[in-house]
């Protein structure tokens, strides 16, 4: 038996004697083979990385769209509730179950409260801008979105935001808090990062889980601070912890406008694959080679073969995966800049229009345009007596009658709320941007039926800012025609009003 073994061994040893070259390129093209596997593999383990951080950071950028439209809605509840002076009890109680808070305080420019539901005992006429450090920020004139803090109100643990307002005796702050519970962001992350293998945690500053998505492991308790959650917010921006004694990949970035930051996290497998199933194959061809020059040699050429074969068919599944990416950043890149309910261009891509606006001026100085700033009448007693589905319906029907008015040139957008604009570029005429506002006046009073037996009207307040275009902030042409819309609503309800600026107006 020994002799058997040692024969073909003592071959491969003169063989290697007689042919040294042979056996030492074997030797050399076998390590090269080596380290340009290797190589190949930590280029796809990177590509992995790479792919699942630019989907993190999509996640995070929508996170921060979606926290900066509560803090807008609920600005624009705040305003309308403030806007007849300081209402009674029941209408701040209404407010609040309306808009599903689970809670609400109103505080007077010295930081006590003015009004609260649910009201606790002795919580009116208590100052607690010394307790809640984002009360005292907001009543300093910067909105704010908190930590997780017990409520004013039953001590529940809530995230809050605060927002500056003027109340009738001067500035105050209008404080909203949802149970982390019944907080909308963990139905968002769920939407935000679909992966079912992926897990998507939202860590206040202290480290404590404001809402979560996770997978088929177990749900980690809200409101609580996770340890190893905790050490990766509190380490690099992306790197492994283990969880539960699986090795995971996490992603962290930061919220914007809040003290927050999103925790994507994913199985290290899933972020890293190993198509080559470990390095075997590899150590059996170094073996080998040691063994006979010419084994060496016949082996490199079949796995070189069988090197372009996966190769091959991992380029093209590399291909494919990067076509879904292409295609789920023109999703999200096209959820980023239109309102999902209409359809409609949001307040960014309006922005990014009259910015091409005011670019196509430097070549024509004459160039005019005007922005119609619309304000639905009688929009929320609608939705508050009907309810939200027959004011989606609204908002719809509204949005497409916007559409049918204008030219193909203009720009329809969605501000937020009851609230449009309409980008009118260029004008041909000096009255042009007038004609479409009756228009739209027109359009908006015509009545809109929801089903069979229920038909609502609406009415519209229309701003109109025209001017030639010049050099400036494009913005200040829609702050003109939110101007406009203001006066036009003071004056009487299914009004226009109209502002001219610009040289030669």
């Amino acid at each position: 038996m020994g002799a058997r073994w040692f024969t073909p061994l003592s071959r491969g040893v003169r063989f290697a004697g007689r042919h040294p070259f042979a056996f030492g390129l074997g030797l050399v093209l076998a390590v090269v083979l080596s380290a340009g596997l290797q190589l190949l593999e930590r280029r796809e383990e990177t590509a992995g990385e790479r792919r699942y951080i630019a989907r993190a950071d999509l996640a995070a950028t929508f996170v921060s769209s979606y926290v900066a439209d509560l803090r807008f809605e609920q600005r624009t509840e705040a305003r309308e509730y403030l806007r007849s002076g300081t209402p009674a009890d029941d209408d701040f109680a209404r407010l609040v179950r309306a808009n599903r808070f689970a809670s609400a305080v109103l505080l007077d420019s010295a930081g006590r409260v003015s009004a609260a539901h649910p009201l606790a005992p002795g919580l009116i006429g208590r100052r607690l801008t010394g307790r809640y450090w984002h009360l005292q920020r907001a009543l300093g004139g910067r909105p704010t979105v908190s930590n997780v803090v017990p409520s004013a109100a039953d001590g529940f643990p809530a995230i809050a935001i605060a927002t500056p307002v003027r109340t009738a005796v001067g500035r105050g702050v209008f404080s909203t808090a949802y149970k982390l519970s019944d907080s909308p962001l963990t139905a968002f992350l769920a939407s935000a990062m679909p992966m079912a293998e992926d897990d998507s945690y939202l860590v206040d500053a202290n480290g404590v889980i404001v809402a979560s998505k996770q997978s088929e492991r177990g749900e980690t308790q809200l409101g609580t601070r996770d340890a190893p959650l905790a050490a990766a917010v509190s380490g690099s921006s992306s790197g492994i912890f283990t969880d539960g004694g699986e090795k995971r990949f996490y992603v962290v970035r930061n919220v914007v406008g809040t003290p927050w930051r999103l925790v994507s996290t994913r199985p290290l497998v899933a972020v890293r694959p190993t198509w080559y199933g470990g390095r075997t194959w590899m150590s059996a061809a170094l073996s080998v080679g040691l063994g006979a020059a010419v084994l060496i040699i016949c082996a490199l050429f079949t796995g070189l073969l069988e090197t372009r074969t996966r190769l091959l068919r991992d380029v093209a599944r590399r291909e494919q995966v990067e076509a879904e990416l292409v295609r789920e950043r023109s999703l999200l890149a096209h959820q980023a800049t239109h309102d999902a309910l209409t359809g409609l261009p949001n307040r960014a891509l309006l922005f990014a229009h009259m910015d091409r606006a005011y670019a196509h001026a430097a070549r024509d100085p004459q160039r005019r345009a005007a922005v119609l700033f619309i304000d639905l009448d009688g929009f929320k007693p609608i939705n508050d007596s009907h309810g939200h589905q027959v004011g989606d319906l609204v908002l719809t029907a509204v949005a497409d009658r916007l559409r049918s008015v204008v030219r193909p040139s203009d720009t329809v957008a969605r501000i937020g709320g009851d609230e449009f604009a309409i980008l009118c570029d260029p004008l041909t005429v000096s009255r042009r941007a007038d004609v479409i506002a009756e228009r739209v006046r027109v359009a908006l009073e015509q009545p809109i039926a929801i089903d069979d037996e229920l038909t609502v009207r609406v009415g519209a307040s229309v701003g109109v800012a025209e001017r030639v275009i010049e050099a400036g902030d494009p913005k200040r042409l829609l702050a003109e025609a939110d101007a406009a819309m203001y006066a036009a609503k003071v004056q009487r309800h299914g009004r226009r009003r109209r502002i001219n600026s610009g040289a030669g107006v």
